[in-house]
């Protein structure tokens, strides 16, 4: 999605009337995660930065910095110009578990047996037979299922606020999220306070890293600063996921990735200098927008098996902005070509904006149902909770907010953590 990667902002969520309340507010960065896109900061050796296009506009996120379907030719997948006038939610797979996960108190940081939410639609056809082999023994892959997530956005940003904003999302969806995602510009210090909060409680962190020019990344002029990344997140000793210059295919994003080769270049040198410092803690996620491997530009970025750990995609429904969409052809040609590689898939962004009366639960509902059924080697979904040009985030809607919960407690979704919660 489009998002200036600065540091994400809060959507305050009630949990009392199950309502979320999106609050958009200046990341404490100069540019938030735009959708995903990160917004460099301005050095002698970097170009200057242009503002991200929104969540949804050209993306780099969700739309700036990786909106999956923000350039992408409506035609590619000849979806209807509006949502069905009543959408059917896709059958759900049933639960394979049946003790909800642990939930995270914001008010006491607490952690207390999850109460079920709604359940969820009935099953009418059968869950795909469970992914086992090399996947399985990637780094931070889970056990089975796969892993639950978010990018939850934060006011004014503090320590606090940023805490909260994970909290109450925690909260509003009745477990601890699997994975938090957060967005570092080019340029920022970490690791910081985040990570070890996150191990703490359970969660898997995920640093977005934002873009810089290929040149001067292969020029060496920047490896002090790769090298001082590297060396915080070995001093972790626990495994992260690292997603660097995510939606390298995007249009606003072509004058930092330069050419495919040139991007390949960049990321294997910076892979090569955390290599050089004995990291191993470190997952590497590539990512570009998922309308990009519909037209075949997508994998002309890829880096190469030996330098990548997990394939990813980023994709949104902008209805209606645009066409309207479905979360299974939004991802199918990205699902289509990575599937057939050695790695576990991982969508790190993905939303939908409300369009009318039931739009936004019965798209949730769909997608929850095709990564259950079809898509059984994307092994991890990270939503992007955020307001900024588009609003992915699910205010004022309880029966979306529903739906978010059904998936978030799903037995599919809540494979064993890998680090303990309290």
């Amino acid at each position: 999605m489009r998002r200036v990667v600065r540091r994400a902002g809060i959507s305050l969520l009630c949990t009392a009337v199950v309502v979320i309340a999106a609050v958009r507010v200046g990341p404490r960065h100069a540019a938030e995660p735009a959708a995903g896109r990160a917004a460099p900061a301005a050095t002698a050796t970097t170009a200057p930065a242009s503002p991200s296009p929104p969540d949804g506009a050209a993306p780099t996120g969700p739309p700036p910095a990786g909106t999956a379907d923000a350039g992408a030719s409506p035609a590619a997948d000849a979806a209807p110009a509006q949502p069905p006038a009543a959408a059917t939610p896709l059958p759900v797979a049933p639960p394979r578990r049946a003790t909800p996960p642990a939930t995270a108190t914001p008010s006491t940081g607490v952690h207390a047996p999850a109460r079920p939410g709604p359940a969820p639609p009935p099953a009418t056809a059968p869950a795909p037979a469970p992914v086992s082999g090399p996947i399985r023994a990637a780094l931070l892959a889970p056990a089975r299922g796969a892993w639950f997530g978010f990018y939850a956005q934060t006011a004014v940003y503090s320590q606090p606020a940023a805490q909260a904003a994970v909290t109450n999302l925690e909260a509003a969806t009745g477990r601890t999220a699997d994975i938090d995602h957060w967005y570092e510009p080019w340029g920022d210090t970490f690791p910081t306070w985040r990570q070890p909060w996150d191990f703490s409680n359970g969660r898997i962190p995920m640093i977005s890293w934002g873009k810089q020019r290929a040149d001067v990344v292969v020029s060496g002029a920047d490896d002090a600063y790769i090298a001082a990344r590297a060396d915080g997140i070995k001093a972790l000793g626990k495994p992260i996921f690292l997603r660097w210059f995510w939606e390298m295919d995007f249009s606003d994003n072509l004058a930092y990735s330069q050419s495919a080769a040139a991007y390949v270049a960049a990321w294997r040198h910076i892979h090569a200098i955390f290599a050089a410092r004995g990291v191993t803690n470190v997952a590497w996620v590539w990512c570009p927008n998922a309308s990009s491997f519909r037209t075949g530009s997508a994998q002309r970025y890829y880096p190469g098996d030996d330098v990548v750990d997990w394939i990813c995609a980023d994709g949104y429904n902008f209805y209606p902005d645009s066409a309207y969409r479905e979360f299974e052809p939004i991802f199918a040609g990205f699902y289509a070509w990575a599937a057939q590689r050695p790695k576990p898939l991982m969508i790190a962004e993905y939303g939908d904006q409300p369009a009318g009366p039931g739009q936004r639960a019965a798209w949730l509902d769909a997608a929850h149902a095709a990564l259950v059924q079809k898509f059984p080697r994307i092994l991890a979904v990270v939503y992007f909770h955020s307001d900024s040009q588009h609003d992915w985030t699910l205010p004022g809607e309880p029966d979306a907010l529903a739906a978010f919960r059904r998936m978030a407690l799903d037995p599919y979704f809540n494979p064993p953590p890998i680090y303990p919660r309290r």
